[in-house]
Parts: C-alpha cells; structure tokens; sequence
C-alpha cells in the first residue's frame, strides 16, 4: 500500500522581521535553531532573495512551556529574539517552513526592522 503524500504548510513573511545578524547568519549559511535552511540567492548575486528555513519540530506540541525553551536555546546560540518569535509564531500556525521574503507582506504583531 502506497503511502500518503506528505504536504506541508510554509509561512511567507518579510525579511524585515529579522534583524540584520539574523539575515548575515543567514546568508553566511551558519547554523541555524533546527540546522536546516536555504539562502534563495541564486550564485553570484549579492543579497535579495530571502531565505527557506525548517521550523524546529522539537519544540512544537502547542505547549508555551516549550516554546519558552526554544526562545532560550535560540537566543544561546546567537539568535535574535526576532528570530524566535518567528520560528514561535509559525509553529503555532502549524507550519513546517518559513519564507523570508523581501518582498513579502509584514505581519503585525512581529517586531519589524529596517536596516
């Protein structure tokens, strides 16, 4: 028996809801809170894509116990609060991915920045 395609939801919001040391993290492919992402960049480019990240599935059992310590451990390895409250904001949408779009609509309720 063939088994289920497996489909998931992706969030799209504006880079301008990460900060400027979340977006250099990001294009400099450095670790990130789940370890899976993808700078959009085509090679050769400098900047303006956006970025594909995983949403940390460790953390997600709608329980804010939980979402509390992904806030912490995100923040101990380098990530803005920004960043957390993304990956926050799209677990409790029930999303498996996040895309960071310059071009992208702001979301209210998530901090904004204009670097």
């Amino acid at each position: 028996m063939k088994k289920p395609l497996e489909i998931g939801k992706i969030l799209t919001i504006s880079t301008r809801h990460i900060d400027k040391s979340d977006d250099e993290k990001l294009h400099k492919n450095e670790y990130t809170p789940c370890g899976v992402f993808f700078d959009l960049t085509p090679p050769g480019e400098e900047e303006g894509y956006g970025y594909l990240v995983h949403c940390s599935q460790d953390f997600d059992d709608d329980n804010s116990k939980n979402h509390g310590e992904l806030k912490k451990y995100m923040e101990e390895v380098g990530w803005s609060a920004a960043m957390s409250d993304i990956q926050i904001f799209a677990l409790k949408h029930g999303c498996d991915y996040i895309r960071l779009d310059p071009d992208a609509e702001t979301v209210e309720g998530l901090s904004t920045y204009w670097w």
